[in-house]
């Protein structure tokens, strides 16, 4: 895969199986409108440094990386 170039925003999420998506909702609801930002159509990524389907007590630590552009 390669990652397109370009500005990413990068947020540093942690919690327990089931807590992603509500972080997710509150980047993209929440900050995503107020930030002067605006999401470009490039897939966004995520970089695991701890995997909720791996780990024991699903757990998990990420970086999400929201492909962006400064909003005129």
């Amino acid at each position: 895969l390669t990652i397109p170039g370009g500005l990413y925003a990068v947020f540093k999420l942690k919690g327990k199986y089931g807590d992603l998506l509500p972080q997710l909702s509150l980047i993209l609801e929440q900050w995503l409108p107020t930030s002067g930002f605006k999401m470009l159509s490039t897939p966004a990524y995520v970089h695991y440094h701890q995997n909720q389907f791996l780990d024991n007590d699903e757990k998990f630590s990420l970086d999400f990386c929201l492909p962006v552009s400064l909003f005129f």
